[in-house]
């Protein structure tokens, strides 16, 4: 298995343990 660092919140964690944002095509409303 992978270690990752997630580069938004800093944690590590296995690659199981992380999910996708999703579809990429998708628009997704944010902060403004």
């Amino acid at each position: 298995m992978l270690t990752l660092t997630c580069p938004y919140c800093g944690i590590s964690a296995e690659e199981t343990e992380l999910h996708p944002g999703g579809e990429a095509h998708l628009t997704r409303v944010g902060p403004q």
